[in-house]
Parts: structure tokens; C-alpha cells; sequence
């Protein structure tokens, strides 16, 4: 029978933020002012989001190293998942960073090189698929009583997700280089299921993923542009 009652719970949720930011640095002195804008985004589990970020800050050389502490805002887009979240956000952060120097990373005689990447999966990662289930206790809507049903659950992905990531680079001789690439990807999908008593229910979840390309790359000797071809092995590691 329905009774009244309260529930009340206590979590925490990791999230990765990602700022793709322009910076735009002032001449100075010794303090080297900056300013910075881009998107942001978060990839909370179940709760992607996406916003905007600004700051300002300074760059100041000590010793060896700089130091580079800035204010940041972010203002995240609603989606309708997280309810009270606070979608107006303001940050200290504090960059450290080695001098800049002319000269290349190397291994062994080898240019090694890093980056970031970033992009648009094109395809849905999750094949849709369906089930059946028999004699399973629902609560049925109309009534509020638990009832026996009947029901199918179909899974389907079908919207594009952001990828984004870093590699390191090797160069090899004759326009060959070995890359060691980590991605990381959400895959968005949701659950649909019919009960036989004409309830229907959606779920909507992420599964996020890490993706760990090793590539071998060749650059195709042409002179205006540089294109090139890769292949190699992939593994990836899931968490729903």
C-alpha cells in the first residue's frame, strides 16, 4: 500500500573539465598580463555539459620556471540533468610551466613532439539492441500497485559525442613516426521500455570511455601541404 516517507542520500561526482582557450598576451615588464576565452567542457558521468570561459591573469618568471595565476569564470549551458547544480562558476588556477626553449625535445636522436587533440565523433559508438523480459513487477501508474508485466527494453545511440585528448610523437627516419595517442570519449544512449499494461519508461546513461591509439604514421612527400596515412592497434577502457 502507498505510505508516506522521506529519503534523503549523500554523493560525489568526479568530473574532467576541458577549456579550449585564446589567449591573448599583453607586452610588459617582468609581469606579462593575459587575458583568455574559449568553450568548455565537462563530461560529468550522465551529465554532459558545455559552456563558456573567461579570464584574466599575469605571467611572472621565477628562476627557472613561470607562474601563471589567473581568474577564471565559467557559465555552463543548462540540460536538464543536473537540477541544482550552480550553473555560474569562478576558479583560481595557477599554471606552472619549465622556461621556453628553443631547442626540440629528443630521445635517442630522435624529435619527440606532444599534443592536443581535439574533435566530433561521427558515429554513434553503441549498437542498438532489444530485449524481451517476462513476469516482472512494476508499479502500475494508474492504480500505484506493484502489477505482473510484460515488457521489451531497446537500447539505442545515436548522437555524436566530443573527443578530446593528447599525443606523443616520435620521429622516425624517412618520413615515418610512431604516435601514442590517450582519447577520451562519453557515449551517450538511453534505455526505452514498454510494459504490457501500456507503461512506457526512458533512461537515459553515458558509458566513458578511454581510447589508447599506437600509431604508426607516414607523411606523403608533397611540398605545399603534408598529408599523411596511420595505422596500429586500439584499446579502450569503459565505465558505466
Amino acid at each position: 500500500m502507498p505510505v508516506p516517507m522521506t529519503r534523503s542520500s549523500t554523493g560525489t561526482e568526479f568530473t574532467w573539465e576541458f577549456p579550449i582557450l585564446g589567449k591573448y598576451q599583453m607586452s610588459g615588464g617582468r609581469m606579462k598580463p593575459f587575458i583568455e576565452a574559449g568553450p568548455s567542457f565537462r563530461p560529468a558521468e550522465n551529465r554532459e555539459q558545455t559552456g563558456v570561459t573567461a579570464g584574466a591573469g599575469f605571467e611572472l618568471p621565477l628562476r627557472t620556471m613561470r607562474l601563471a595565476p589567473a581568474l577564471r569564470y565559467s557559465h555552463w549551458g543548462y540540460n536538464g540533468k543536473y537540477i541544482g547544480a550552480n550553473w555560474d562558476q569562478l576558479q583560481f588556477v595557477l599554471g606552472i610551466d619549465g622556461p621556453r626553449s628553443e631547442e626540440t625535445m629528443s630521445a635517442f636522436g630522435h624529435k619527440i613532439s606532444l599534443s592536443v587533440i581535439a574533435g566530433l565523433a561521427l558515429t554513434g559508438a553503441l549498437r542498438t539492441g532489444s530485449e524481451s523480459f517476462t513476469n516482472t513487477l512494476e508499479i502500475d501508474p494508474s492504480t500505484g500497485r506493484l502489477v505482473a508485466v510484460d515488457g521489451s527494453v531497446m537500447v539505442n545511440s545515436n548522437r555524436t559525442s566530443p573527443v578530446i585528448g593528447f599525443a606523443t610523437s616520435v620521429a622516425l627516419p624517412k618520413q615515418m613516426s610512431f604516435e601514442v595517442g590517450a582519447l577520451y570519449r562519453p557515449l551517450n544512449a538511453r534505455d526505452i521500455s514498454t510494459f504490457s499494461n501500456g507503461f512506457s519508461r526512458e533512461r537515459r546513461f553515458t558509458v566513458l570511455t578511454w581510447e589508447f591509439p599506437l600509431l604508426a604514421k607516414y607523411k606523403l612527400p608533397v611540398l605545399t601541404t603534408k598529408p599523411f596515412v596511420e595505422f596500429g592497434p586500439s584499446s579502450a577502457r569503459r565505465e558505466i
